[in-house]
């Protein structure tokens, strides 16, 4: 078709076969996951792991937990500093025995599974695809004539 594209970044779902896909077709793009994905996914973990007790009654526990996700906001070269302080506090925290638990998930998925480099949005215009959806509906519902 004749399109050359060279988008500077795109943001994403955390679809890792779609974000090799981009790195590998497109290697100048940086490629950066939703920041509401990135929570959801987190908040979703702390469910799996029976935790929503603790998050909701334990106020330095959702501190913690929050941390966690709050590390997309730091400069990717701050994200590391930013975990080891959190996991240190985990570690001092009453409730380290089931915080640990989510410190595994996190270390997993989001310091190797998806690199820091695919989550920071600290430089990011924009951190969800909320503009793009309030597009469509808005498209949609003229649209439909209502």
């Amino acid at each position: 078709m004749g399109f050359d594209l060279k988008p500077l970044s795109i943001i994403c779902d955390f679809e890792q076969s779609f974000m090799n896909a981009v790195t590998n077709e497109l290697p100048q793009t940086i490629v950066i996951g939703y920041w509401f994905h990135f929570c959801q996914s987190c908040y979703r973990n702390i469910q799996k792991l029976g935790m929503m007790n603790l998050y909701e009654d334990d106020a330095e526990s959702r501190e913690l937990l929050r941390g966690f996700m709050g590390l997309a906001l730091l400069p990717i070269d701050r994200i590391y500093e930013g975990y080891e302080i959190l996991k240190q506090r985990v570690t001092t925290s009453s409730q380290a025995k089931q915080l640990n638990a989510f410190v595994s998930y996190f270390e997993h998925e989001w310091m190797h599974v998806f690199k820091p480099s695919t989550w920071s949005v600290n430089k990011s215009t924009w951190r969800t695809n909320n503009h793009a959806e309030g597009k469509i509906t808005f498209s949609n519902i003229f649209n439909t004539g209502l």
